[in-house]
């Protein structure tokens, strides 16, 4: 091997380094490929109660707390888990909607009463 082609070939190995250790960085990979990536990715392993962890950047990307609820989807690329809001819900009884509906009636006969004729 010449020494020159040892020279060239240690310079490919560091420009080679350069980019795999940009490449894979997390979060937030600078690459000359695709720039500044704004997808973060990690590999967790599953607790043995099926629980996962998410990263802390990841986390605190989001918005999630140790109480969020998260909605987790079955897609045709694998499994999707993104943020979730629950609303909280009122079943009402027959009384309360009778109720509502004498607010509403008395509401809307306000809105004729103060009109002009």
């Amino acid at each position: 091997m010449s020494l020159l082609f040892h020279a060239e070939l240690l310079n490919f190995l560091a420009i080679l380094h350069r980019f795999s250790s940009n490449f894979l960085k997390f979060p937030f990979a600078e690459n000359p490929f695709f720039g500044k990536s704004r997808i973060m990715t990690a590999t967790l392993q599953m607790g043995s109660r099926g629980t996962l962890t998410l990263p802390k950047k990841i986390r605190e990307k989001f918005g999630l707390t140790g109480d969020s609820i998260v909605s987790v989807e079955d897609t045709e690329e694998g499994i999707l888990i993104r943020p979730a809001t629950v609303f909280p819900m009122e079943i009402y009884s027959e009384e309360r909607i009778a109720e509502f509906d004498e607010q509403n009636n008395s509401a809307i006969a306000d809105i004729f009463k103060n009109q002009p004729a």
